[in-house]
């Protein structure tokens, strides 16, 4: 089932070129559609995300070949149900981290046991994304924890905690200031990774920069990203209607996903005048290596080496593995 499949790019000045290796791909039958995908040696833990429709988000296991396995938790008010499924990563004892808009991070068997909820305790803070480092035995989560309370002033982004205890440890990583100047609070989304060295890569999804973060020194690096198709959204107008805000996220150009694989890292634009994503590519180190590749779908995950992306189809979500090579 392997193939060579090349990706056109449109490189910047001083940007190799590099193209997308497709390497597999699965059906996964019958799913509504896979908001994010992690890959296990025994298949993938699918997590399936609609705010507009809220009954419908779900976890669930499909064996490698695409069949469904079990369902994972429900949406509801109780201790081990989700109200906002906003994502999920899976433990080195193979549970199942599910994390909750509204300050609540479960963990289930992949067989869908309930294990235990832990509710973050910080005023405020609603975590959007999660990254687990294993062998520091800690975990972190994305999401704005205001600045002396209010929100004008910036946010810390990065939350750091212990895999025994869900104990909470520190905050860093302060808010862009572009984004703090242009009140561009109502479009973030925060998206988290980690590398294979245990540096974290984080991105504010208005702001068109990857943040490279050495949880071992505390040291932060802000990498601008390159694209010439996708412009960063303008300052917003404070005091408008939500509709204004509504028109405003669907007409700008923002960062959809980030995942890390192997030495890379892949950043998601989505470009609306052109209906359709493109790709940024970074080094480990920061150093973006890869500009405006057309992405083959929505990047949804990773397994140790590649890339995954979904497409819907008829049978279910096609979730297709691509590897990012130079050349």
């Amino acid at each position: 089932m392997t193939a060579a499949v090349a990706v056109s790019t449109v490189a910047a000045a001083g940007l190799s070129a590099g193209r997308l290796r497709k390497v597999d791909s699965v059906v996964l039958k019958g799913a509504p559609r896979a908001d994010q995908v992690v890959a296990f040696s025994g298949g993938f833990v699918v997590r399936e995300a609609d705010f507009r429709r809220p009954g419908t988000q779900q976890i669930a296991v499909y064996d490698a070949n695409g069949n469904l396995e079990s369902r994972v938790g429900r949406y509801g008010p109780g201790p081990f149900e989700f109200d906002r499924l906003v994502g999920i990563a899976l433990g080195p004892d193979r549970a199942i981290w599910a994390v909750d808009l509204y300050s609540k991070v479960i963990r289930y068997s992949l067989q869908g046991r309930p294990l235990s909820t832990t509710l973050i305790q910080n005023p405020g803070f609603e975590p959007q994304a999660i990254a687990l480092v294993p062998r520091r035995r800690v975990f972190y989560l994305a999401g704005c924890q205001p600045l002396h309370y209010y929100l004008d002033l910036g946010c810390s982004l990065l939350h750091e905690y212990s895999i025994a205890g869900r104990a909470f440890q520190r905050s860093f990583l302060p808010t862009a200031p572009v984004a703090v100047r242009d009140h561009l609070f109502p479009l973030e989304n925060y998206f988290l990774a980690a590398g294979q060295n245990g540096d974290l890569f984080f991105a504010d999804g208005p702001v068109f920069e990857l943040d490279r973060l050495n949880p071992r020194t505390g040291s932060i690096r802000r990498f601008p990203i390159r694209s010439s198709r996708a412009q960063p959204p303008g300052p917003l107008l404070t005091g408008q209607q939500a509709a204004y805000y509504e028109r405003r996220y669907r007409e700008a150009c923002l960062i959809q996903a980030l995942f890390a694989a192997g030495r890379v890292v892949l950043v998601q634009l989505r470009v609306p005048a052109e209906h359709e994503g493109c790709l940024e590519a970074f080094l480990g180190s920061g150093r973006q290596i890869a500009t405006d590749l057309l992405s083959p779908g929505r990047l949804v995950g990773t397994d140790e080496e590649n890339f995954l992306f979904a497409q819907q189809g008829p049978q279910g979500v096609r979730l297709t593995e691509w590897r990012f090579t130079g050349q």
